[in-house]
């Protein structure tokens, strides 16, 4: 008797033999069987597969998405289909969860966290659509569309009591990594397949929205904009699972063309419709930065913080309602020299984020311009870890960044492991630095006639960069 195969990975590719090792191996352990449809290869994508014990489905491209997955899917033997592109992979550590929802009973599909970065995983902003990406292997669920092709409207039709299960379980996508979009031209391939499939059904919103998306993707707000309110003139609009979304980038389209009034109207209406939705309120008080009314603006952003990251199925971006909005929120602060309110939102965005420098940085300056810095160090220690070799050469870059060198020399004597000072750079280690700063400022202040820490201090941290 034959092994039950429990999941199938079903994907689709073209000369992706840089990617598919990445993809591949994530999902071992996961998956039961890999079906990979190579639609005209002309590089290793085809060995490597096979190296991961692959069946290869060769197709020949016809501009049709849901057509070469299709392929794929005639040839899967699992109870389940998990669906990949080689440029995405498996969070680390989710077989076991997948497996667990695969042999589940009342789900048809599970949907998945999408991560889709426009740079590193390190660089974060990134932005999370939760995407059905697993369902039952059967006979009547088969995609449709040309592009961004569809398996939730097949499964409805055939059962329209089909149950949809929310997951947590993250897919981390580089697709849209700007070197990658331009060694593939995937803006301009997706434009032309939007466009054509427009021109096929003209006036469907999944379409708009889609193009509109790749208008704004390529600098075209104002196309974009024609695109997103067409969308939104559809029967039954809100009931749409994007509608968020088309109304959360008609704000980003009027604020790049810098419609501030409309954009206004716009971001209110779209609150009042998605109240619960953070993106939108962080972006209502982009809005009102812009239009220079910080005091609506924090209201605003502080609502955001108020919802914390989007629930259920809202397509959010990473840090709205958490580290983007507290960080927004202390910029708000100091442009109105409001700096004890400041640092605390910083603070707070670093806590929702730690691994961030700009916040830190923020606080560092702000309080030595405030003349705390000898509190500084005992502020940071009593909130935050410090204890990976990489947060402690954070912490000490941020204090020269900030020009807190007497908080600098303290943190180095404490740390002695943390050298310091850019490779090549021939300035020294952290301490050296910070005690040829700190002579050289003192040496300042008795010309002068002043104290230590003076005003003449205060005044060179200002001046220094941001």
């Amino acid at each position: 008797m034959a092994e039950r195969k429990l999941i199938s990975l079903c994907m689709i590719v073209k000369n992706e033999e840089e990617n598919l090792p990445r993809c591949l191996q994530s999902v071992h352990g996961a998956v039961d069987e890999i079906i990979i449809v190579d639609t005209g290869s002309e590089d290793r994508t085809v060995e490597i597969a096979q190296q991961y014990g692959a069946v290869i489905v060769t197709t020949p491209w016809q501009d049709n998405f849901a057509q070469a997955r299709n392929a794929g899917l005639s040839q899967a033997a699992g109870d389940w289909i998990l669906f990949l592109d080689a440029d995405e992979e498996l969070e680390q550590g989710c077989a076991d969860r997948l497996r667990h929802y695969a042999e589940g009973d009342e789900a048809v599909a599970y949907l998945l966290q999408v991560w889709n970065y426009g740079g590193t995983r390190e660089d974060g902003g990134a932005a999370i659509n939760p995407v059905l990406r697993m369902f039952r292997n059967r006979p009547q669920h088969r995609f449709v569309g040309r592009i961004h092709e569809q398996i939730a409207a097949p499964i409805l039709e055939h059962n329209a009591e089909a149950k949809f299960e929310l997951t947590d379980i993250r897919i981390h996508h580089y697709g849209y990594h700007p070197r990658a979009v331009a060694d593939r031209d995937k803006v301009q391939r997706n434009t032309k397949l939007l466009e054509q499939t427009l021109l096929e059904e003209p006036g469907q919103p999944f379409h708009l929205y889609n193009l509109g998306v790749e208008y704004l993707r390529s600098g075209r707000a104002a196309d974009a904009l024609a695109c997103f309110r067409a969308a939104e003139v559809a029967d039954s609009f809100l009931h749409l699972n994007f509608a968020h979304l088309v109304l959360k980038y008609q704000v980003r389209c009027l604020l790049a063309l810098g419609a501030l009034d409309e954009a206004l109207e716009a971001a209110s209406g779209a609150a009042e419709k998605f109240h619960d939705y953070p993106d939108i309120w962080h972006y209502k008080a982009a809005v009102f930065t812009q239009l220079g009314r910080n005091a609506d603006a924090r209201a605003a952003a502080q609502r955001a913080l108020e919802l914390g990251p989007a629930q259920g199925a809202y397509h959010t971006e990473d840090g709205m309602g958490t580290h983007q909005t507290a960080y927004l929120l202390g910029q708000l602060y100091e442009a109105d020299w409001l700096l004890p309110q400041a640092v605390k939102a910083y603070e707070d965005a670093l806590r929702l984020s730690p691994g961030q420098l700009a916040p830190l940085l923020r606080i560092c300056r702000l309080m030595s311009i405030e003349g705390k810095e000898r509190l500084l160090l005992p502020r940071l220690q009593a909130r935050f870890a410090w204890h990976t070799p990489q947060a402690m050469e954070r912490l000490a870059n941020a204090l020269r960044g900030s020009g807190c060198w007497i908080a600098l020399e303290s943190w180095t004597r404490l740390h002695p492991e943390v050298q310091g000072a850019d490779e090549g750079a021939g300035e020294g280690t952290y301490m050296d630095y910070a005690r040829k700063a700190d002579r050289y400022l003192s040496q300042c202040n008795e010309a002068a006639g002043l104290d230590r820490p003076s005003r003449c201090l205060q005044a060179i941290r200002l001046l220094l960069p941001m």
